[in-house]
């Protein structure tokens, strides 16, 4: 039996669409991957920063990467044009991350310790655009100033003080900033809070004073200086 040529060709045309289908869902698959949340996090982390507004102007400005929100990318990279661009579409400067409860402000100076200009000027400039240098982070309720009393030296603590960090401010544990220094026995620490007036009387939740810390870890250099 013949067929007409017309049907002919619909086959082949029916056969050609069914082939293509599968290349065709693959490409939207990868315009969608380059249009995703965590395509926008690769070009902020590489300062793609065309890419990056390009993406966000699509509506990608409050969707997370695995937790972590482009305000947060363009502040671990202290990317102060993308920070402006981000803030400018209205997200709060003092948002927290989903991952680790941090603000951008934390991420500045946890990524960075303000060693470079251009840190310096991206921390100044989250301040001025409203970031609050006493908010705590999600979890465990750390300010900037009780999570880098641990680890952070002694002039990065004195910059976030001279910045309006509060020394006396307390986490979930009840510890100020003293009393994390003296638990990480970061003594650089305990000499600047310690000259800011860091008050040595305040207990924590588990009924401790710095001092008191500072004996139970046996640390002779803190205790002495926390008596002086």
């Amino acid at each position: 039996m013949n067929h007409p040529r017309w049907l002919k060709h619909l086959r082949i045309l029916a056969l050609l669409i069914m082939l293509s289908l599968p290349v065709l869902f693959l490409s939207l698959r990868i315009v969608k991957a380059r249009q995703s949340p965590c395509a926008l996090y690769e070009s902020i982390r590489f300062d793609d920063v065309s890419n990056a507004e390009r993406l966000i102007n699509q509506g990608l400005v409050d969707q997370p990467c695995r937790g972590i929100y482009p305000i947060h990318a363009a502040a671990m990279q202290s990317n102060q044009r993308l920070l402006q661009f981000i803030l400018n579409k209205g997200v709060d400067p003092n948002r927290p991350d989903d991952e680790t409860g941090k603000t951008p402000l934390m991420w500045v100076v946890g990524n960075s310790s303000l060693a470079r200009t251009r840190d310096v000027e991206c921390f100044d400039f989250l301040l001025a655009s409203g970031a609050d240098i006493n908010s705590k982070s999600k979890y465990y309720e750390n300010s900037v100033l009780n999570h880098f009393a641990s680890n952070g030296n002694a002039r990065l603590i004195n910059e976030l003080i001279e910045h309006g960090a509060n020394i006396e401010t307390q986490n979930e544990r009840g510890q100020t900033p003293l009393h994390t220094a003296v638990e990480a026995e970061n003594i650089n620490a305990v000499e600047v809070l310690l000259k800011h007036g860091s008050d040595t009387s305040v207990v924590d939740k588990n009924n401790e004073t710095p001092l008191d810390i500072a004996k139970r870890l046996d640390l002779p250099e803190i205790q002495k200086l926390l008596t002086e």
